[in-house]
């Protein structure tokens, strides 16, 4: 992952009005805690940092006046659409130190057991990897082309990029392709009807009549 310089700078302003007042003027508030240390109220241009999320990256430079702290971004807060970005938060890195994070998954291709009928079941949509912070991929990426009906992909088959482990079970499934449920009621439920058949009746010579007397 590479490691771009974002311009940020301190900000003062706390509460509800002072904070409307900095997204009105482009900014976007931002806090830097992590390593030990106090944490930093920030505001960074909505611009700057809308760049950043198009070129995918998490590991930034954080450019604060003089000083330059390598930092992983580590939440966003959007409005109720989804669409901007309302708050920042990103933590101090030591470029020394393993981090545990987790990433995206790319699933890549068609299963093969599609066109059988299988239903591809996407148990994980991100993968919690080790590395250090300058190893960070942007995504895992995952082929299913092969993957036919009742097959899967356990974390010990996937391809990590060099320097990324995952600390799950090697057996923990991340992608399965299975017979769709939809499918498997039909047939059950077909099979009681092609076996139903018209109830037996019995009649029995000596059960009593209404008024008690056999017939």
């Amino acid at each position: 992952m590479s490691m771009n310089k974002l311009q940020v700078h301190a900000r003062s302003e706390r509460g509800s009005n002072a904070v409307r007042r900095l997204r009105a003027g482009g900014f976007v508030p931002a806090v830097l805690y992590g390593l030990h240390r106090e944490p930093h109220l920030l505001k960074i241009r909505g611009d700057d940092l809308a760049g950043m999320l198009r070129e995918g990256n998490r590991m930034v430079d954080l450019a604060l006046d003089d000083q330059v702290q390598a930092a992983l971004l580590k939440d966003l807060q959007f409005d109720s659409l989804g669409e901007r970005v309302l708050h920042a938060d990103f933590v101090r890195v030591d470029l020394a130190e393993t981090l545990r994070i987790k990433i995206p998954i790319r699933y890549v291709g068609v299963a093969k057991g599609q066109a059988a009928g299988g239903l591809v079941d996407h148990r994980l949509s991100e993968l919690e990897v080790e590395c250090l912070p300058g190893r960070i991929p942007e995504q895992i990426e995952v082929p299913v082309r092969d993957l036919d009906v009742g097959q899967s992909i356990h974390v010990r088959e996937l391809h990590l990029p060099e320097g990324v482990t995952c600390p799950l079970n090697p057996e923990t499934v991340v992608v399965a392709v299975t017979v769709m449920v939809e499918k498997v009621e039909k047939e059950a439920a077909a099979v009681p009807e092609a076996e139903a058949a018209e109830p037996e009746i019995i009649v029995r010579k000596d059960r009593p009549d209404e008024e008690g007397q056999k017939g």
